[in-house]
């Protein structure tokens, strides 16, 4: 029995870039638009339930965050940061310290 031997020409082999390089590119760059929930916690506070049926509309629940203390931001429910609460105007703003 006789074997043949055939020559075969291959394509220049070119490495396929790795899923960072795939990142640095842009590739993440398709979810810019989407939209997601920021959210920053000024503060909680402990009452009774018999309190909280008397609560109307008007009321005031006072917390303890004031402008200037550090605020926690979150990511839908994921922590993310944390910023300092501040007065801009009639508004309160958030000046990012720390991104997690």
């Amino acid at each position: 029995m006789m074997e043949q031997v055939f020559q075969v020409e291959l394509p220049e082999w070119e490495p396929k870039e790795t899923p960072q390089e795939g990142r640095e590119k842009g590739s993440i760059r398709q979810v810019d638009n989407i939209g997601v929930n920021l959210i920053v916690r000024l503060g909680k506070k402990e009452m009774p339930v018999g309190d909280i049926a008397e609560l109307s509309i008007g009321d005031v629940l006072e917390v303890e965050k004031k402008p200037g203390h550090k605020v926690e931001i979150f990511l839908d429910e994921k922590k993310v940061g944390i910023g300092e609460a501040i007065l801009m105007d009639e508004n309160f703003g958030i000046v990012i310290s720390e991104i997690d």
